[in-house]
Protein backbone atom coordinates (compact mmCIF):
# COMPACT_ATOMS: atom_id res chain seq x y z
CA UNK A 1 0.00 0.00 0.00
CA UNK A 2 1.28 3.48 -0.79
CA UNK A 3 0.88 4.74 2.78
CA UNK A 4 3.59 2.40 4.06
CA UNK A 5 6.77 4.54 4.54
CA UNK A 6 9.09 1.60 3.86
CA UNK A 7 7.32 0.93 0.60
CA UNK A 8 7.69 4.58 -0.41
CA UNK A 9 11.39 4.52 0.44
CA UNK A 10 11.91 1.35 -1.59
CA UNK A 11 9.88 2.79 -4.45
CA UNK A 12 11.94 5.99 -4.35
CA UNK A 13 15.24 4.10 -4.48
CA UNK A 14 14.01 2.00 -7.40
CA UNK A 15 12.93 5.15 -9.21
CA UNK A 16 16.25 6.82 -8.40
CA UNK A 17 18.11 3.91 -9.88
CA UNK A 18 16.03 3.74 -13.08
CA UNK A 19 14.99 7.33 -13.80
CA UNK A 20 16.89 10.56 -14.33
CA UNK A 21 14.89 13.71 -15.12
CA UNK A 22 11.44 12.34 -14.32
CA UNK A 23 12.13 11.12 -10.79
CA UNK A 24 11.38 14.32 -8.81
CA UNK A 25 7.98 14.75 -10.47
CA UNK A 26 7.14 11.07 -10.07
CA UNK A 27 8.17 11.08 -6.42
CA UNK A 28 5.99 14.12 -5.77
CA UNK A 29 3.07 12.35 -7.48
CA UNK A 30 3.62 9.21 -5.35
CA UNK A 31 3.78 11.30 -2.18
CA UNK A 32 0.58 13.17 -3.11
CA UNK A 33 -1.24 9.90 -3.80
CA UNK A 34 0.08 8.49 -0.53
CA UNK A 35 -1.11 11.58 1.33
CA UNK A 36 -4.55 11.33 -0.32
CA UNK A 37 -4.97 7.70 0.75
CA UNK A 38 -3.87 8.51 4.29
CA UNK A 39 -6.20 11.53 4.35
CA UNK A 40 -9.13 9.34 3.24
CA UNK A 41 -8.52 7.01 6.17
CA UNK A 42 -8.15 9.87 8.66
CA UNK A 43 -11.05 11.99 7.43
CA UNK A 44 -13.57 9.27 8.17
CA UNK A 45 -15.18 8.73 4.80
CA UNK A 46 -15.67 5.35 3.21
CA UNK A 47 -15.73 4.63 -0.49
CA UNK A 48 -17.53 1.43 -1.47
CA UNK A 49 -18.36 -0.09 -4.83
CA UNK A 50 -21.45 -2.22 -5.21
CA UNK A 51 -19.53 -4.95 -7.03
CA UNK A 52 -17.53 -5.49 -3.82
CA UNK A 53 -20.50 -5.85 -1.44
CA UNK A 54 -23.13 -7.64 -3.57
CA UNK A 55 -24.66 -10.76 -1.98
CA UNK A 56 -26.90 -13.24 -3.74
CA UNK A 57 -29.63 -14.21 -1.28
CA UNK A 58 -33.25 -15.39 -1.10
CA UNK A 59 -36.02 -12.80 -0.92
CA UNK A 60 -35.83 -11.17 2.52
CA UNK A 61 -38.51 -11.58 5.21
CA UNK A 62 -39.47 -15.01 3.85
CA UNK A 63 -39.92 -13.66 0.35
CA UNK A 64 -39.70 -15.79 -2.77
CA UNK A 65 -37.02 -16.23 -5.41
CA UNK A 66 -33.50 -14.85 -5.45
CA UNK A 67 -32.32 -11.30 -4.97
CA UNK A 68 -29.03 -9.42 -4.94
CA UNK A 69 -28.56 -7.35 -1.80
CA UNK A 70 -26.17 -4.47 -1.20
CA UNK A 71 -25.65 -3.14 2.33
CA UNK A 72 -23.60 0.00 1.89
CA UNK A 73 -21.47 1.19 4.82
CA UNK A 74 -22.47 -1.77 6.99
CA UNK A 75 -19.03 -1.74 8.63
CA UNK A 76 -19.06 1.99 9.40
CA UNK A 77 -18.89 2.52 13.16
CA UNK A 78 -21.74 4.46 14.79
CA UNK A 79 -23.69 4.96 11.55
CA UNK A 80 -27.32 5.63 12.47
CA UNK A 81 -28.81 5.11 9.01
CA UNK A 82 -28.97 2.12 6.69
CA UNK A 83 -28.45 2.46 2.96
CA UNK A 84 -29.34 -0.62 0.97
CA UNK A 85 -30.06 -1.62 -2.58
CA UNK A 86 -31.88 -4.78 -3.54
CA UNK A 87 -32.38 -6.26 -6.99
CA UNK A 88 -35.27 -8.69 -7.25
CA UNK A 89 -34.83 -11.30 -9.96
CA UNK A 90 -37.96 -12.09 -12.01
CA UNK A 91 -40.52 -13.77 -9.75
CA UNK A 92 -38.73 -12.75 -6.52
CA UNK A 93 -40.41 -10.91 -3.65
CA UNK A 94 -39.77 -9.40 -0.25
CA UNK A 95 -42.07 -10.99 2.33
CA UNK A 96 -44.75 -9.01 4.13
CA UNK A 97 -43.38 -7.67 7.42
CA UNK A 98 -43.86 -4.88 9.94
CA UNK A 99 -41.57 -1.88 9.66
CA UNK A 100 -39.61 -0.99 12.79
CA UNK A 101 -37.84 1.91 11.06
CA UNK A 102 -38.64 4.28 8.25
CA UNK A 103 -37.72 2.98 4.81
CA UNK A 104 -37.72 4.68 1.45
CA UNK A 105 -38.13 2.60 -1.69
CA UNK A 106 -37.23 3.77 -5.16
CA UNK A 107 -38.13 1.62 -8.13
CA UNK A 108 -35.27 1.86 -10.64
CA UNK A 109 -36.72 -0.37 -13.35
CA UNK A 110 -39.47 -2.88 -13.98
CA UNK A 111 -42.89 -3.22 -12.43
CA UNK A 112 -44.27 -4.94 -9.38
CA UNK A 113 -47.04 -5.24 -6.85
CA UNK A 114 -46.65 -3.78 -3.36
CA UNK A 115 -48.73 -4.45 -0.28
CA UNK A 116 -48.90 -1.84 2.47
CA UNK A 117 -51.39 -1.69 5.32
CA UNK A 118 -53.45 -4.45 3.76
CA UNK A 119 -53.75 -2.74 0.36
CA UNK A 120 -52.14 -3.87 -2.92
CA UNK A 121 -51.04 -1.43 -5.59
CA UNK A 122 -48.88 -1.49 -8.70
CA UNK A 123 -45.41 0.10 -8.68
CA UNK A 124 -43.13 0.87 -11.61
CA UNK A 125 -39.87 2.59 -12.50
CA UNK A 126 -39.61 6.11 -11.15
CA UNK A 127 -41.84 5.54 -8.09
CA UNK A 128 -40.72 6.63 -4.61
CA UNK A 129 -42.46 5.10 -1.63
Amino acid sequence: MLTDKRHLKTLYYRMKKNLTLVKPALLIFVLIVSFAFRKQQQSGYILEHEKDIAKEEPGTHNGTGMTTGYSFFSKAPDLKIAFRKRILKPGASIGYHLQNNDEIFYIISGTGLMEMNGKNFAVKAGAFL
